[in-house]
């Protein structure tokens, strides 16, 4: 069991640095939001730092909107915002795989 415990989290690690360095990269809100973050950190990163990174909130999203995506939105499949039940909607780009694992679990659940 232990073996499956250490794969899961390899592979949470290798995922989260993929995405480190992919929002770092190619979202201006990220760039910023984790100015602090070199190349080399985001390659040498592991879970227990995890806590170390900033918390990105509602309102960053809220105000950030147009500096969020990590691709063009051009590229994105659907684009919708939420309705703004607590303050300004929240843009919601989404390309086909941002669909395709957003919305799995949801069907597998019927």
């Amino acid at each position: 069991m232990q073996s499956c415990f250490s794969a899961l989290r390899e592979h949470q690690k290798i995922k989260l640095i993929s995405t480190l360095g992919y929002v770092t990269n190619h979202s201006l809100f990220y760039k910023k939001h984790l100015a602090g973050l070199t190349a080399n950190d985001v390659s040498q990163f592991n879970l227990e730092q995890i806590s170390s990174l900033p918390f990105t909130t509602k309102e960053d999203l809220r105000k950030n909107g147009g500096l969020l995506p990590s691709a063009a939105l051009h590229d994105c499949w659907v684009y919708y915002e939420t309705t703004g039940t607590t303050g300004s909607p929240t843009p919601c780009p989404r390309n086909e795989i941002d669909s395709l694992h957003n919305n799995t679990p949801l069907i597998i659940r019927l």
